[in-house]
């Protein structure tokens, strides 16, 4: 009984390392920000909500002016959020 025990306790105390790691790891992540439609002439920092078309998009980089539109596919710093949006 008392080995189980122990061994209950150790797992738990890894669990609770890894659970502050992970905790420490998203404090560090920026919030998301909306900035409204994209636009070209407009840099955006990482976690920058952006509508495009019918679709939102959130950068996942520093993204420079004039650079990427968020459609052009991987490797532009964009990551699809919701796509079929509606303009109503």
């Amino acid at each position: 009984m008392a080995d189980a025990l122990a061994a209950a306790l150790a797992r738990i105390e890894k669990l609770e390392a890894r659970l502050e790691g992970l905790q420490r790891h998203f404090d560090m992540k920026p919030p998301m920000t909306f900035a409204g439609d994209w636009q070209s002439v407009i840099a955006y920092a990482p976690a920058t909500v952006v509508r495009f078309h019918d679709s939102l998009y959130c950068s996942i980089r520093p993204i420079h002016a004039g650079k990427a539109e968020p459609s052009r596919g991987d490797g532009t710093g964009w990551e699809r959020l919701v796509k079929g949006l509606r303009n109503d």
